[in-house]
């Protein structure tokens, strides 16, 4: 599986980078995962990694897509392939996806259920960070190259849920 920045409309949180997709190792991969609160979800990302830790964590933002995860949400979203340029590296997959959501135009990547992009769901990144797998507090990351404003690249919001996804 080939992690890339995107907004989804399928899951609660908005986002997917490198752990997140993580989720095709797991009870989630198909559609029952749809059974499973939130709360399970973000849970069973988190609790991925800590069972297989991501050594090196690679997010190809090169080519995105904005507004949903694929065509098959074309009918509830505004679809758009965007080229966002950046391809984000790092050794811990909590800090890589926290510098990765940054860079999708969501500021604080530690937010709490409530916030953009975890609106109604629990933050996969925050639990993560809080059971000590890498820190999501982009004060705490060495960010180097391109800085996080600079790459920047916001996506556009998903309005809906899409059934097939």
């Amino acid at each position: 599986m080939r992690p890339v920045t995107k907004t989804r409309l399928a899951d609660a949180s908005r986002c997917t980078t490198r752990a997140a997709s993580r989720r095709s190792n797991s009870p989630l991969e198909g559609r029952h995962h749809r059974h499973l609160s939130d709360l399970a979800r973000a849970r069973i990302i988190a609790d991925i990694c800590a069972a297989r830790p991501i050594d090196l964590a690679i997010i190809d933002g090169i080519t995105s897509m904005s507004g949903g995860e694929g065509p098959w949400c074309g009918q509830v979203a505004e679809l758009k392939p965007t080229k966002p340029g950046v391809l984000i590296v790092g050794l811990n997959a909590v800090s890589t996806d926290a510098v990765g959501t940054a860079v999708m135009g969501y500021d604080n990547p530690r937010a709490v259920r409530g916030t953009k992009p975890f609106a109604i769901c629990d933050n996969h990144l925050l639990l993560a960070d809080q059971a000590g797998l890498g820190t999501a507090d982009l004060s705490q990351i060495d960010v180097r190259g391109l800085a996080i404003e600079k790459a920047r690249y916001p996506t556009a919001e998903p309005q809906q849920p899409c059934d097939d996804a």
